[in-house]
C-alpha cells in the first residue's frame, strides 16, 4: 500500500479565497493568477484565475494540452470556435450551473468574465511549455470583430 503524507495536501479554504479577492479588487489589473503547482515541470498545472469584467484575451488554444476550467465565484461566457473562426458553441459557466468544461488540445475558445469579479480554477497538462498558446490568424486579420463580440455577446 502506498504511503501518503498529510503535509503534501493543499487545501484552499473560503477565507483564503476571500482574502485574495479583496486584494485583487484593489489593483488596476483585470487578471491575476495564483499557481497552486510548485513547479512548471509538474504534470498538472493547477491555478486560481481571477478576472474582472472587461478582461479580454483573444480566441486561442493550448497546443497538445487538455484544459479544465471551473468557476468558483461569478459567471463567465465561453465561446468555442471552429478552425475558420465561426462560433461553434456558447456556454454560460457559473458555480451553480454549467459548472465546468474540459477541452482537448487545439479547440479555439474565448473566456469572457461577465460579473464584476469572477474566479475559476484552471487545470492544464504539464509540464509548462512556453509559447504553447496559439492565437489564430483569423483573429489577427479581424481583431475588431472579436473585440466587438466580447463587448456585445449575449446569451
Amino acid at each position: 500500500m502506498a504511503k501518503s503524507r498529510v503535509d503534501k495536501i493543499n487545501i484552499i479554504n473560503a477565507d483564503y479565497i476571500n482574502l485574495q479577492i479583496k486584494k485583487f479588487s484593489k489593483i488596476k489589473e483585470n487578471f491575476f493568477r495564483i499557481n497552486l503547482h510548485k513547479s512548471e515541470k509538474e504534470k498538472i498545472q493547477f491555478m486560481l484565475m481571477f478576472y474582472k469584467r472587461g478582461f479580454f484575451y483573444p480566441p486561442h488554444y493550448s497546443n497538445n494540452v487538455t484544459e479544465s476550467f471551473a468557476p468558483i465565484k461569478g459567471r463567465f461566457k465561453v465561446i468555442f470556435f471552429n478552425n475558420r473562426g465561426n462560433i461553434k458553441k456558447k456556454i454560460l459557466l457559473s458555480a451553480n450551473k454549467n459548472i465546468s468544461y474540459k477541452i482537448n488540445s487545439k479547440i479555439f475558445h474565448m473566456i469572457i468574465p461577465i460579473t464584476k469579479i469572477a474566479l475559476a480554477i484552471e487545470a492544464i497538462d504539464g509540464p509548462y511549455k512556453k509559447n504553447s498558446v496559439k492565437i489564430p490568424i483569423w483573429y489577427v486579420k479581424n481583431k475588431k470583430r472579436f473585440i466587438n463580440m466580447h463587448k456585445n455577446e449575449s446569451f
